[in-house]
């Protein structure tokens, strides 16, 4: 679901109705959770799912800038490097999923 926010930005936030399992960390979240959605490219789209995941549990919705930036500052092992074209490319595919909305 699109739809242009007020402020003109993009924002991702989490389909999924809290469980138990909401409550989990970023780090605790299984890959297999995302039904394939990370590719084998570097072996960072995994994590990178995890923490994004864990990110939006926490903060409902985040834009797209933010959610870059946190990943820039959080993910170390292995080094978040993506462009940001990347990143929305890969929460893109959690949209098509329906794990993720995006408003903008």
């Amino acid at each position: 679901v699109e739809s242009v926010s007020d402020t003109g930005l993009v924002s991702f936030t989490v389909i999924e109705k809290p469980s138990s399992n909401a409550l989990r960390t970023h780090s605790e979240l299984p890959a297999e959770e995302f039904e394939g959605a990370a590719a084998a490219d570097d072996g960072q789209e995994a994590v990178i799912l995890s923490y994004v995941m864990g990110m939006l549990t926490n903060f409902k919705t985040l834009p797209l800038d933010r959610v870059h930036n946190m990943l820039k500052m959080f993910v170390t092992e292995p080094p978040y490097n993506k462009k940001i074209q990347e990143l929305e490319a890969i929460l893109d595919k959690l949209v098509v999923a329906e794990k993720l909305e995006v408003d903008g």
